[in-house]
């Protein structure tokens, strides 16, 4: 039984919300919402709730893509107080896009096929509450730093990568140019201009510790890969610790899959 925070825009996430929750209490799980609240000291009741729970759930709807909604707020307070806090978002609006801060987290496509996504949620929470022995790297505020100051590109570019991507669909892309030319600037900007298009997100640089080692590597490729691809992630199992390959010729090929009698995965 995990402990879960549900945090959502009451303006368009609360019937998704109350629905969830009553689902995942059904299924044995401490659901928390702000219908919990007591009267008075609100903010730190909130506080409370955050610190203590093992996972928030973000339920992403159009509102909460407002600057000042009060959901960026609960992440952000989830992130800061607990830079290990799971927090995974629950995309239930078509077009709608998780807050920048946790734009590289593992996420579940609610829209259109709860039954299915709730399905593929409880068997992550349950994974969770497991410990899957990854050593992931949130790359969110590396990713925000270098989209600050990208303009005057993506009228022209957006058009262009979305005809490559059409005439193009398993070619692969390469950014090439002077350094400092905006390499990283573009691929950062994809990550959030063409959200529905990206299948994982990772940075390799010396300037973001562990970043070039192979097996953190694979472990954060697999679990966004494992977020967007459910049926990817049915195949990969609970990793233990001491199972990382050690070179990175090896760990590459736990990306095909992690267990060698599993059939393999198009990605």
């Amino acid at each position: 039984m995990q402990k879960l925070f549900i945090s959502y825009a009451r303006v368009d996430g609360l019937e998704s919300a109350e629905r969830l929750r009553d689902h995942l209490a059904e299924a044995g799980h401490d659901v928390w919402m702000d219908d919990q609240l007591h009267p008075g000291g609100w903010d730190a009741q909130l506080e409370r709730e955050i610190r203590e729970c093992d996972c928030v759930l973000l339920v992403v709807t159009e509102d909460v893509e407002r600057g000042d909604g009060f959901c960026r707020r609960e992440v952000q307070y989830a992130l800061e107080c607990t830079p290990t806090k799971t927090i995974v978002p629950l995309i239930c609006e078509e077009g709608a896009r998780p807050p920048i801060q946790v734009t590289t987290h593992q996420r579940v496509y609610f829209h259109g096929r709860h039954d299915e996504a709730l399905e593929e949620l409880l068997m992550l929470l349950g994974r969770l509450g497991q410990g899957s022995g990854l050593e992931l790297i949130d790359f969110a505020d590396d990713l925000a730093r270098l989209r600050e100051g990208f303009v005057g590109r993506d009228w022209w570019l957006g058009d262009r990568i979305d005809a490559w991507l059409s005439d193009s669909p398993k070619q692969a892309m390469a950014i090439i140019g002077e350094p400092g030319i905006g390499k990283s600037a573009i691929a950062a900007w994809l990550t959030e201009a063409r959200d529905e298009r990206i299948a994982a997100i990772y940075l390799c640089s010396t300037g973001i510790p562990g970043s070039i080692e192979p097996h953190r590597f694979v472990d954060t490729v697999v679990a966004q890969l494992g977020a967007r691809l459910p049926e990817y992630a049915r195949l990969v199992p609970v990793l233990e610790g001491g199972q990382r390959p050690p070179k990175a010729a090896d760990a590459s090929c736990e990306l095909v899959v992690r267990v060698p009698t599993a059939p393999a995965v198009e990605i």
